[in-house]
């Protein structure tokens, strides 16, 4: 199953709720070309992440950090940590998602397995992502396990959540292993900083989007210089400001124009274009395609 256009809270959280209560797991097999910017935008979640690329290539992008992946390759990103995930490439890039609660691998609240493995690590910056390569062994039987999940995921057979809570404690055990802190001090302070900075830029786009914006009025708003502003927004997303006010402006079009009957030139004011000739030409730019045919679905 693929969420296509997960919603997004205002400070990039995703609503999204994966899983139940009773077994707080969810498994989706996304392809990036069914969202409406061809990608996974910026957000969090309070459950750990574990990706394998299925099928193409992908970014997988975090603070300051840009992992390129392909089939047969995959990534651990921790609670809490901003990210987005975009096709290196190919649009109908294919992955797929698991998202679990730490809970899911303390057993029961007090526990050893708690106290002393997971809560000093959930959310731990200096504990962000790591990505699996299968040139190495320790990484290559996570990623044998990452598929095995999919399967029994897939399969829903009698006792697969078992099995399943099995190979992801398996997999916490592995990371917690290989996991060197000293290599990972330095960047915990700033890289903290530096989401929160991103996060309010983000915040205030979305805000006024429809709007002229100015990179002043970003500074005025977050309270940095416009400079610093611009500086720490590449870092964590490695794109300008401007870059991702045109993208999200574009894939606020590309959700009127399925859902809507507005004219191109109505949506293109809506969405904050000065004009709607440089909307045609920003849209078909981005999504290869032009609006219309998007509309129509070609």
């Amino acid at each position: 199953m693929q969420i296509p256009n997960f919603p997004i809270g205002p400070d990039q959280e995703d609503k999204t709720p994966h899983g139940s209560d009773e077994f707080p797991f969810a498994l989706y097999e996304s392809k990036l070309s069914r969202n409406a910017s061809h990608r996974a935008d910026w957000h969090w979640h309070s459950e750990m992440q574990l990706c394998l690329v299925k099928s193409g290539a992908v970014y997988v992008c975090l603070s300051d950090k840009k992992l390129e992946l392909k089939a047969g390759e995959g990534c651990f990103i921790n609670s809490g940590m901003l990210h987005m995930i975009a096709p290196v490439e190919d649009p109908d890039s294919t992955y797929y998602c698991i998202d679990f609660l730490p809970a899911l691998l303390s057993l029961f609240p007090g526990s050893i397995f708690e106290k002393r493995y997971i809560d000093p690590y959930v959310g731990n910056p200096a504990f962000a992502e790591m990505a699996f390569r299968p040139s190495v062994p320790w990484q290559d039987e996570i990623l044998t396990r990452l598929q095995t999940i999919a399967d029994l995921a897939e399969s829903k057979l009698f006792g697969y959540e078992y099995q399943v809570a099995e190979c992801l404690m398996q997999i916490w055990l592995s990371l917690l292993q290989n996991f060197r802190p000293d290599a990972a001090k330095k960047t915990v302070v700033s890289r903290a900083r530096n989401d929160a900075v991103a996060r309010a830029i983000m915040t205030y786009v979305q805000a006024h989007y429809k709007e002229e914006i100015t990179i002043d009025s970003i500074a005025e708003a977050v309270h940095y210089s416009p400079g610093e502003c611009c500086r720490l927004f590449k870092r964590v997303t490695h794109d300008t400001i401007f870059s991702y006010i045109r993208l999200y402006r574009i894939t606020q079009a590309s959700k009127l124009l399925r859902e809507t009957g507005l004219s191109v030139e109505d949506i293109a004011t809506e969405c904050g274009f000065a004009s709607a000739s440089y909307f045609i030409s920003a849209f078909k730019k981005c999504l290869k395609t032009t609006p219309l045919r998007y509309r129509n679905g070609a």
